[in-house]
């Protein structure tokens, strides 16, 4: 319905589908709902984050948060480092988890 009536690319009705298929566990339809969005803004970008974490695509996770910093040139708030840091965690990512740490320090999240 939602596509039929054009809303999709709406930033907030994107990153509350995205949010929804991913309590749902379903990466692919978040993935297709992401790629389709025309606006995104941190909240979008921190959403699709937490559903990478959540359903342990670790390593897209780490893509994704490089693609937000390097193309997109948005900053991580709090919402990123507590989505990611345990991600490093669970993963081993001792230099990763260091290095968003430090940028969090220095952002004065920390």
């Amino acid at each position: 319905m939602v596509i039929k009536l054009g809303l999709v690319v709406d930033v907030f009705v994107g990153n509350a589908l995205v949010g929804m298929y991913g309590k749902c566990g379903v990466v692919d339809e978040v993935m297709k709902v992401f790629d389709f969005m025309l606006e995104m803004n941190l909240v979008s970008w921190n959403s699709m984050i937490c559903v990478f974490s959540e359903n342990e695509f670790s390593r897209e996770s780490f893509d994704l948060l490089m693609e937000m910093l390097g193309e997109e040139g948005l900053l991580p708030d709090v919402v990123m480092v507590v989505t990611i840091l345990p991600v490093c965690a669970r993963e081993g990512e001792v230099d990763i988890g260091m290095g968003i740490h430090g940028l969090a320090m220095k952002l004065g999240l920390i």
